[in-house]
């Protein structure tokens, strides 16, 4: 649990998934986007899923220098299984209220957590809530992105009445904030093509309630060589 002095409302605690591959140029950009959070009830759980680059020392040395709450975990013997089981990892160890996933190129406005939690208190119908991207890194496709995940509906709605939502993925996966409940009634965790693992997520979801979007520029997302 994030340590700030101050109390930590558990009734609201957040879990921050972040699954972590090869992370090493961005992680420590991350987890400070994360520690920066106006809104103090959170805990962090960091997956290495077998990175050979370094980042698992460069996450320990985080750990021990400036973040002695982080929780640092991996796959038995290190595996490399994706990005669905690693998320799947940490979430079983969770015990925050709320779930935030988080990829470990990737970075959250200071207020996120605290809008998004907000939203959710508001409208307990609503099973997840995401938020519109600002893009940074490689900002040639910048337009793209934004249109593609920046456009869902405001506010609350239907995930499946969306007449594309089987032909398309709206929703970035760092932008998203779900209640820890309701991950429990689905069976996400899987062997997936990459970056289908989220939507697969979102669609098993939808069966669940509504959707909220924020149309604020919660989350931002990187794009790099790198990027899938």
């Amino acid at each position: 649990m994030h340590f700030t002095g101050q109390v930590i409302d558990d009734s609201r605690l957040v879990s921050v998934v972040i699954p972590s591959y090869n992370s090493l140029n961005f992680i420590a950009d991350t987890l400070a986007s994360v520690y920066a959070q106006s809104f103090l009830s959170f805990e962090v759980i960091v997956v290495d899923d077998g990175s050979t680059d370094g980042s698992w020392e460069a996450l320990h040395k985080l750990k021990s220098e400036s973040y002695p709450d982080l929780k640092i975990l991996c796959h038995q013997n290190r595996q490399n299984l994706g990005e669905s089981l690693a998320r799947a990892l940490a979430v079983s160890t969770a015990v925050g209220k709320y779930t935030a996933f988080l990829d470990a190129d990737d970075l959250f406005h200071p207020h996120k957590l605290s809008k998004q939690i907000s939203a959710m208190e508001a409208n307990p119908s609503c099973v997840l809530c995401h938020t519109a991207i600002e893009v940074v890194g490689d900002l040639s496709k910048a337009d793209w992105f934004v249109s593609a995940l920046s456009n869902s509906p405001e506010g609350v709605y239907r995930y499946q009445k969306l007449p594309d939502y089987l032909y398309r993925n709206r929703i970035c996966a760092s932008s998203v904030v779900v209640r820890a409940s309701m991950l429990e009634k689905i069976h996400f965790a899987t062997y997936t093509v990459l970056g289908f693992g989220d939507w697969f997520t979102w669609s098993l979801l939808s069966d669940h309630g509504s959707f909220l979007f924020l149309p604020d520029q919660l989350t931002i997302y990187r794009v790099h060589a790198d990027s899938k």
